[in-house]
């Protein structure tokens, strides 16, 4: 049985992004400095803003709406 490589790994960026913010909200909780919820939302935010994710969908949500819609 021949041995086939295994080809380049393509992480998931839902999953990095979840990873992520895992790591933000374990950072937040473990600072001993007082971080509020509100900055830790922020910081959330961002990532998620940041992510090849949120782009693709709002890219997908602008071409919809550049769409001709049928008259009724």
């Amino acid at each position: 049985m021949p041995i086939i490589p295994l080809g380049a790994h393509e992480p998931d960026p839902r999953d990095m992004l979840i990873y992520d913010i895992a790591d933000t909200i374990g950072a937040a909780l473990s600072d001993p400095a007082d971080i509020g919820v509100l900055e830790v939302a922020e910081m959330i935010i961002d990532q998620v803003e940041e992510s090849p994710i949120f782009g693709e969908k709002a890219r997908i949500r602008m071409k919809a709406k550049s769409r001709p819609r049928p008259n009724p």
